[in-house]
């Protein structure tokens, strides 16, 4: 049997009825204080006057009250009368919406604690209370946000059904982002009708509004509200101070010395000092006291630092702050820095000075070049670094080459692929020596983030057939002409240009920018460490799921951290889904060195400020952005004035029974 709605009684004008109480109440009380005049007559006997006599008794001045049922229910009858003057309203109650879907925000601002025990609680509260409060017909629905929206519950009007859905949500660390959870009650939306009348759609969204979506999202029907969970600037002081960039780099010239950078944001609007920590493998070596601005109207007060340090090992380096704020998840950051390590790289060519400069300046420990002829000879399999031998290569390049067999490790292809199932170079026409431009390029790339290649010309650079999954770079006049692909164990940058012509020039100007060292760096890096912009390897919740090589004889890979994460391994790989809460993560089956801890910080500005929003970008058709709303409130005074009337009835009724006996 579902429980009755919950409601929660208020007043809209308590002080007129506390005032009309406090001169009504002792008022009536006066009345049976209130001494009879009576004019003093002599009689000869009390015999036949003794109803008087108990008259007069009643009637005596300042007596003690005795029990009056009279009095008793006058006093409530003028209790329900002030009542009813001071305006008494329901909050909560029935929830509006024949369909009503609840959107619930869990990303990591709702785990901040201005609300008690913190903001997602409270969300999940109001949630279970509007499912507690609804009557509809069509059903209700509940959808959780973050980084990526699910569905919890189906349209269904079991209520034990969408309480237990709701319990079972967990608040993250991930950004939030409302349009997936839009998109996902879109089809349900349209109007529908049961029994000739057309049923109303409801969106409740319980969020404090710090949401990471670019623009305005409209809702194709019903109407949306925003019940916003947590304070506005308005009604209290933001109180919270959080790292939001960390990064570390080994140097070039010194693989021992690493160079840590960080940055702090005050939200709060005072200036204030605060303790810093830094941690190797969770030891303190360094302690500092920074100075933070206040925050303002553009933004939070910020400080950043850079500390060089000796880490001649593999680490875990931590920033942590002493602090205590609303929200603890960005009050410490992780960033794992490996070993120092010179990368051994095979180059694969028929001659390509360019590119074997290139690599050199790459702070590369051990080049070797081959043929393609040498390099078919070679068994692929013992090229492969191996730490117990000090022997192989951590990645191979291939210039002008597709080999027959896959190469053993994370490979670079110009004007060649590896033979990936579905992935195809076609080239372009023979004797075409004109120049072309490059149409677009992924410019969030770690690889091309540091390119600027508008004016960089290449000669016949073909194009690349692609199978599903790959991930275009760069594109031409006419398809991909770079991208990254997967054989399942190993991945590859593939490009359909070569960089030299027939003739021995230059069949790209890429090979004369500064820009091309910069690329084949980064490359390198990202192929033999996984990382192409530093050597420092973390990632934040809700990111990309990481791809981890595990051994192959494994089934699934457990990560203990905050929460536990499992992934299934196949051919010794495995994808890890995008991570829900920050900290470090152990992997509790042998894995490759790099990824034997994982570091997941929050570092989002956006997630660390306090302040809830006003209103949400998303609107219903044409209409205003959704503001925030707070409980429907029904006024109930006629209730009261009701019960007065059958009060004062009974009163009159016993009065009157009184009189006749």
């Amino acid at each position: 049997m579902p429980l009755p709605p919950t409601l929660a009684l208020t007043f809209l004008n308590p002080t007129g009825g506390l005032i009309a109480a406090a001169i009504a109440a002792p008022l009536l009380v006066l009345l049976y204080f209130l001494k009879l005049r009576r004019r003093p007559l002599l009689i000869s006997s009390t015999l036949l006057w003794r109803r008087s006599v108990h008259d007069l008794e009643v009637n005596t001045p300042f007596q003690r009250l005795r029990r009056n049922l009279l009095l008793l229910l006058q006093l409530l009858v003028l209790s329900a009368l002030m009542l009813a003057i001071a305006r008494p309203a329901v909050e909560g109650g029935v929830t509006e919406g024949d369909r009503v879907f609840i959107l619930i925000d869990r990303s990591g601002s709702m785990n901040a604690t201005d609300v008690s025990p913190s903001r997602f609680e409270a969300a999940r509260r109001k949630a279970i209370e509007l499912v507690d409060g609804y009557v509809g017909r069509g059903g209700a629905m509940v959808v959780s946000f973050a980084a990526e929206a699910r569905v919890e519950a189906a349209l269904t009007n079991d209520r034990a059904t969408l309480r237990s859905a709701i319990r079972n949500i967990q608040p993250t660390d991930q950004p939030t982002r409302l349009g997936e959870a839009i998109e996902l009650i879109e089809p349900f939306l349209s109007p529908q009708t049961a029994g000739g009348e057309a049923e109303s759609a409801v969106v409740y969204i319980l969020s404090d509004g710090a949401v990471d979506d670019p623009g305005p999202i409209t809702l194709p029907a019903g109407r949306v509200v925003y019940r916003r969970i947590g304070h506005t600037v308005e009604e209290a002081e933001p109180d919270n101070i959080a790292i939001v960039a960390l990064r570390a780099r080994r140097d070039v010239q010194d693989p021992e010395v690493a160079d840590i950078f960080f940055r702090i944001a005050n939200f709060r609007r005072e200036e204030v000092s605060i303790a810093v920590d830094l941690l190797d493998d969770g030891q303190r070596f360094d302690s500092a006291v920074l100075e933070l601005p206040a925050a303002t109207g553009d933004g939070p007060g910020t400080t950043a630092r850079t500390k060089r340090v000796r880490v001649p090992h593999e680490t875990v380096l931590t920033v942590r702050l002493d602090v205590d704020d609303v929200l603890e998840a960005d009050n410490a950051a992780h960033v794992l820095l490996p070993a120092p390590q010179r990368l051994r790289v095979l180059l694969v060519t028929r001659g390509n000075p360019a590119l074997r400069t290139a690599i050199g300046s790459a702070d590369v420990d051990h080049l070797d070049v081959i043929s393609p002829d040498a390099y078919a000879e070679l068994d692929p399999e013992t090229l492969a670094w191996s730490a117990a031998r000090q022997e192989g290569y951590h990645t191979i390049v291939f210039d002008a080459v597709s080999p027959e067999r896959s190469p053993p490790v994370d490979s670079l292809f110009f004007g060649g692929v590896p033979p990936v199932a579905g992935l195809e170079r076609l080239s372009g026409e023979d004797g075409d020596s004109r120049f072309q431009r490059l149409l677009d390029w992924d410019r969030q790339d770690p690889l091309l983030e540091h390119q600027v290649l508008d004016e960089t010309l290449f000669i016949n650079p073909g194009r690349l057939v692609l199978p599903e999954g790959a991930r275009t770079l760069m594109e031409g006049p006419f398809g991909p002409v770079m991208a990254r692909v997967s054989d399942g164990r190993r991945r590859h940058i593939v490009t359909s240009f070569e960089l030299l012509h027939r003739g021995g020039g230059f069949a790209t100007t890429w090979l004369r920018e500064t820009a091309f060292p910069v690329f084949i760096t980064d490359a390198l890096r990202l192929l033999a460490l996984g990382t192409a912009d530093a050597e420092g390897i973390a990632t934040v919740p809700g990111g990309s799921p990481l791809r981890v090589l595990a051994d192959v004889d494994l089934d699934e890979l457990t990560y203990e951290g905050p929460v536990e994460v499992r992934a299934r391994v196949q051919d010794g790989v495995a994808l890890l889904p995008p991570f829900e809460r920050a900290g470090l993560y152990r992997a509790q089956q042998p894995v490759a060195s790099q990824w034997q801890r994982i570091a997941v910080n929050m570092l989002d500005e956006l997630e660390s400020n306090p302040a809830a929003s006003e209103s949400l970008p998303v609107r219903a058709g044409a209409g205003a952005l959704a503001e925030a709303e707070g409980e429907a409130r029904r006024e109930v005074w006629h209730w009261f004035i009701l019960l007065a009337l059958v009060l004062l009835m009974l009163e009159w009724l016993i009065y009157t029974h009184r009189m006749r006996v």
